[in-house]
C-alpha cells in the first residue's frame, strides 16, 4: 500500500458535550509532522489560549491513525484553564486527505468517561508548514 506524508497544516475539529448536554464543537489549526510511522501534532496559537497535542501512529496498511490527545483549555473560558487528554482512533479517506474517528477521555471533574467524533482535514491554505 502507498505511504502518504500527512506532514502539514490540518484543522482538527472535535464534537463534545458540556455538562449541561449541549453539543458543542472545538476548532484548530494543527501542523503535523511525521517520523516514519509516528506523527505528532502542535495546534497554532488560539486567540483565545487553548492548544491542543496530537500524538499518534500511523498505520499505511489500515489507512489508520491511533493515539491520544491533550487539550489546555483557555483560561478566560468555561473551562479555565483544565487540561484534558485521552484517547483517538481515526481512519484516513483513500486521499489521506481527511480523516473522521472518535475521541475519549475524562470529563473536568474526572468522575466520567465522555466520548464523541474528531475529524481532522488538510487545510486548503498556501501557508501549509
Amino acid at each position: 500500500m502507498k505511504r502518504f506524508d500527512l506532514t502539514g497544516e490540518w484543522i482538527s475539529r472535535y464534537v463534545y458535550l458540556n455538562s449541561a448536554s449541549e453539543s458543542n464543537a472545538s476548532e484548530h489549526v494543527v501542523i503535523l509532522h511525521q517520523n516514519d510511522n509516528k506523527v505528532v501534532g502542535r495546534s497554532l496559537p488560539q486567540s483565545d489560549g487553548s492548544m491542543v497535542e496530537l500524538h499518534l501512529t500511523y498505520d499505511s496498511e489500515g489507512g489508520t491513525l491511533t493515539g491520544t490527545w491533550r487539550e489546555q483549555t483557555s483560561s478566560k473560558g468555561r473551562y479555565r484553564g483544565t487540561l484534558f487528554h485521552g484517547a483517538l482512533q481515526l481512519l484516513l479517506n483513500k486521499a489521506h486527505t481527511k480523516a473522521a474517528g472518535k475521541w475519549v477521555g475524562f470529563n473536568s471533574s474526572r468522575t466520567e468517561v465522555k466520548s464523541g467524533e474528531w475529524q481532522i482535514a488538510r487545510s486548503r491554505s498556501k501557508s501549509a508548514i
